[in-house]
């Protein structure tokens, strides 16, 4: 597959919560390659209280896969707040911990500085620095004469660029990579600049989300039920509408109800229901190819079932037969037939 126009394409294994398997992380490394990405990143943040005893945990297997893949596979620690950056010893554990790492065969190594306070917290570090830039340059510094190839996610890694911390970090030597996200964590808007470049690519982002969940689905009944759960997990810090359909479905029924209409407000949130129900059972109980998908996703599945019932429940009370509402049974015939109670 053709790759896209960045020179580091890939995942980071950064989240909260279980980490993968040894065997999803060498599924996932053939994924990627197959797709044109160049760079897997392990950090899961459950290892973060384990930076002084970590191991490689089949890490050679995992380089040996990515260079067969052609993805560089980038091992990264989280000292966190438990680490005083004045304590030669922390700072030999560490650069240790990611020594191994090369040794092992990663392509480079990622120091995690992020999610802690803006402050020193040791008294002897505090002894030792003036500020928390100067203690973080002096741990960069020596984790990277140990490795020659770092990569580091400062503990601020948005805004404008201007933060004095930003500014003392600068003091670092330039073949270190920073992970930066941009003006916010995750930008919402662009500037012209970057409109410009992203037109010359050609991107669409709805054409973008459906060839993703046919490469990650498959096609048939699982494209079609999948597609209709993603829609509703749609919403984030970059897709202020959550759960688009839905929300358009709430809105005319809204509408409908305040023009008088209410049976077919209800009808209309009953048939939507009814849709997801479907999507729902053949996700959880039906011949679906990719089974694993289902099972990563079956928390989430199971809420999007039980929310599908919840708004069926709704219509349903709305739509219950009432002696003043016989108008509507004869309207709403149809719909009182396909979901009887």
């Amino acid at each position: 597959m053709k790759s896209a126009g960045f020179a580091v394409r890939g995942v980071i294994e950064g989240f909260y919560g279980r980490p993968w398997s040894h065997e999803q992380r060498l599924d996932l490394l053939g994924f990627l390659g197959e797709r044109g990405m160049n760079t897997y990143v392990y950090a899961p943040k459950a290892d973060r209280p384990s930076w002084r005893e970590a191991g490689t945990r089949g890490l050679a297997e995992l380089a040996v896969r990515g260079r067969q893949a052609g993805v560089d596979v980038i091992y990264c620690l989280s000292p966190g707040l438990s680490l005083r950056y004045s304590d030669t010893k922390d700072v030999q554990t560490l650069c240790a911990a990611f020594g191994w790492a090369m040794e092992a065969g990663a392509a480079g190594v990622g120091l995690l500085l992020d999610d802690i306070p803006m402050r020193l917290r040791h008294p002897e570090d505090v002894s030792a620095f003036d500020d928390l830039a100067e203690a973080q340059v002096a741990l960069i510094d020596a984790v990277f004469a140990r490795t020659g190839r770092l990569t580091v996610c400062p503990t601020v890694y948005c805004g404008t660029g201007d933060d004095p911390y930003l500014r003392a970090l600068g003091l670092i030597d330039a073949r270190i990579d920073l992970f930066w996200t941009g003006r916010s964590i995750c930008s919402p808007t662009i500037d012209l600049a970057d409109a410009a470049a992203v037109t010359r690519t050609g991107y669409d982002p709805h054409e973008s989300w459906e060839r993703a969940l046919a490469d990650v689905v498959g096609d048939g009944p699982d494209l079609a039920a999948y597609r209709v759960f993603a829609d509703n997990v749609r919403g984030s810090c970059l897709e202020p509408h959550d759960a688009p359909r839905l929300t358009g479905v709430l809105e005319q029924r809204a509408f409908a109800r305040e023009s008088g209409d209410a049976a077919a407000a209800d009808r209309l949130l009953a048939v939507h229901a009814k849709e997801l129900l479907d999507a729902a059972e053949h996700l959880l109980r039906g011949p679906v190819r990719r089974r694993a998908l289902v099972e990563e996703a079956r928390p989430w599945l199971e809420e999007f079932e039980r929310g599908a019932l919840a708004l069926l429940a709704a219509a349903r009370q709305d739509l219950r037969p009432h002696p003043r509402r016989r108008a509507r049974k004869r309207v709403f015939g149809d719909c009182l037939e396909e979901f009887p109670w």
